[in-house]
């Protein structure tokens, strides 16, 4: 068997060995040592034949080897050929040497494990928007007066590609109001920054979709937050919404965009209809549905989130939608549905690779003016792109060494080194009780092995963080 590197699949390295991006699933996999050495190695010889990689190894290791690359192959990262000639298999992946950033330790602070720069960004790129949704993280409607110019813009979707930041997810607002809108996607495209974003669909004709198409944005999610035009228009705050999103699916999908996707927020007004928007969402043959949570920011704040009872009643409807459609792809955001670590780490199996809040250690977000925070909700700032550089703001600043930084507490626990804690909105509205319920909870007893941090073979988690 020949085996390359997909075309598309971007990689680079880190302290612990390095990161795979597969930009058509928005899927990152994690690779310790010796398994970024094997890529590396494909990666330097193109079409390699199977045989000589294992040849690199002892005859011992050979068949974790062999599963791993097969591994590789299913999750897309390695691809299969035929021949070493192959056209198909030709790779642009580029790969540095592998990372010597230590960031377990420094001076005589102790930090869970966070990246040399994040895998993507969540990017208001305008505070413009037609509707007025009443769950608005952002509070959007009028365009602010100092949003970032076309060339501010430019400049940090450079320093992402110098800094190898794998994707940015543009939101806002409504994207499509703004007018540059398409030559910033263009410009991420000459620069190999992976693209996608969210819209509420308003503005999709056959002209944008085309547009869309010729950037080459991977995935485009449209918004759907009711089953029938009543809730959705109700809560979306304008009258044909509903309608104008079902036709923008099919437009979009017509147009070969090559990820479409609804994404439904869960709330006091549609939770009964989560299973109904997702058979919905599949009747127009999207490619994903995402359900996520109420981002108590914005005009969400303003609204009451799901109590206990609901909360468990939306998590069984989208666990039945999970059963009835077991071949599509239905994920959801923290909380609602378990992930593979958590299962894990419940279960003492494993020690999981990168757990915690994510925000200033995975991922960061921009807001229409510039400000940098750790996420969308978590809307404390790290730095501005009109006052710092990329490489200022991640490496230097107050917030993010804080949030990495190993928590009182903590310091004893199996997971420090993998784990910052509970998202800190969570925190600042938790009581102590509960926190230190957290703590006792997640505290490490009895492991049987380290998981993914070492295994390159039948028991490698690819990690989507």
């Amino acid at each position: 068997m020949y085996v390359a590197i997909e075309p598309t699949v971007k990689c680079r390295p880190e302290a612990f060995g390095g990161l795979a991006f597969i930009p058509s699933r928005a899927m990152v996999v994690e690779l310790n040592k010796p398994a970024y050495r094997t890529v590396n190695f494909i990666a330097q010889n193109g079409v390699t034949m199977d045989e000589t990689i294992l040849g690199q190894y002892s005859v011992n290791a050979r068949e974790d080897i062999r599963r791993f690359i097969q591994n590789l192959v299913h999750s897309s990262v390695l691809k299969q050929c035929k021949s070493k000639n192959e056209s198909s298999c030709k790779s642009q992946v580029s790969f540095g040497v592998e990372s010597t950033m230590q960031n377990t330790i420094s001076g005589q602070k102790r930090y869970s494990k966070f990246l040399s720069a994040p895998i993507f960004a969540w990017w208001d790129i305008t505070k413009a928007c037609n509707f007025h949704c009443k769950q608005c993280y952002s509070n959007s409607g009028k365009a602010s007066k100092n949003e970032l110019t076309t060339k501010e813009v430019f400049s940090v979707i450079e320093q992402f590609a110098e800094n190898k930041i794998f994707y940015i997810y543009f939101l806002g607002g409504e994207p499509l109001m703004r007018k540059d809108f398409f030559q910033i996607l263009d410009k991420c495209r000459e620069h190999g920054v992976t693209t996608m974003m969210s819209t509420n669909g308003w503005f999709v004709d056959q002209n944008i979709a085309k547009q869309l198409y010729e950037t080459g944005i991977q995935i485009v999610r449209v918004s759907i937050d009711g089953a029938t035009a009543k809730t959705h228009d109700e809560i979306r705050g304008m009258q044909g919404s509903f309608e104008k999103a079902l036709q923008a699916l099919e437009i979009l999908k017509k147009a070969d965009i090559p990820n479409v996707g609804v994404s439904p927020t869960l709330l006091v007004d549609n939770y009964l209809e989560v299973d109904k928007i997702i058979d919905l969402a599949l009747s127009y043959d999207v490619d994903e549905v995402q359900v996520v949570q109420l981002c108590s920011t914005g005009r969400g704040k303003n609204l009451n989130a799901l109590d206990l009872e609901q909360f468990k009643k939306a998590r069984q409807l989208v666990k039945q939608s999970l059963e009835s459609h077991p071949k599509n792809h239905i994920t959801a955001t923290e909380g609602i549905l378990r992930k593979q670590c958590e299962r894990c780490v419940s279960n003492r199996t494993a020690m999981p690779s990168f757990i915690g809040c994510p925000g200033g250690r995975s991922c960061m977000a921009i807001n229409e003016i510039g400000n940098v925070s750790p996420c969308i909700l978590y809307r404390k700032y790290a730095g501005s792109f009109r006052k710092s550089t990329f490489q200022e703001i991640w490496h230097n600043s107050p917030l993010f060494d804080s949030m990495r930084e190993v928590k009182e507490g903590c310091q004893d626990c199996t997971y420090a080194d993998a784990c910052a804690g509970e998202c800190p909105v969570a925190t600042e509205t938790t009581s102590e009780t509960d926190k230190k319920m957290f703590a006792h909870n997640i505290a490490g007893q009895n492991i049987n092995s380290n998981g993914c941090n070492n295994h390159i073979g039948g028991h490698l988690c690819f990690t989507r963080f």
